[in-house]
């Protein structure tokens, strides 16, 4: 019984890292091929995504932001913003590992500007959590660098 409760545990901590990394990995996969059958089109996925994201949270929030709706437009403005600026770096050839570095640099800027202008509190395990998915990408992207390089 014992060994049962530890395989459930595990299960339980392993499974949500596995759904996260095969849903960027297949993020990543669809994204290059939209963009290699058709290459102008970053802007209309990112307004799709950000759609998504807005519509999302405010339905898990009951349709009303923390704090003032000025500091929520705020955020909503900022994020949008730099959706379309990473977008644009695309249009100068940039690779697309680089590219999902650029964007996520956005977790821990999005954790900074809750922080900021909604007072929002991270734990420890948050913070951490974001800084070492910034720090990982950030590596494998150095690495495919090295390796194109070296071809």
């Amino acid at each position: 019984r014992s060994l049962c409760l530890q395989l459930s545990a595990m299960h339980a901590a392993v499974a949500p890292a596995v759904w996260v990394l095969s849903m960027c990995s297949l993020n990543v996969v669809l994204l290059e091929e939209i963009l290699r059958r058709c290459p102008h089109s970053a802007n209309l996925v990112s307004c799709s995504h950000f759609l998504a994201v807005a519509v999302t949270s405010l339905a898990r929030v009951g349709g009303r932001p923390k704090g003032s709706l000025r500091d929520h437009m705020v955020l909503v403005a900022l994020y949008f913003i730099s959706s379309v600026l990473t977008n644009a770096a695309l249009n100068f050839g940039v690779s697309m590992p680089l590219h999902i570095t650029l964007r996520s640099c956005a977790l821990v800027s999005n954790m900074i500007t809750q922080w900021w202008f909604l007072g929002r509190r991270f734990s420890i395990a948050q913070v951490i959590s974001s800084i070492v998915v910034t720090v990982g990408i950030m590596l494998f992207t150095l690495a495919s660098q090295q390796q194109q390089q070296q071809q």
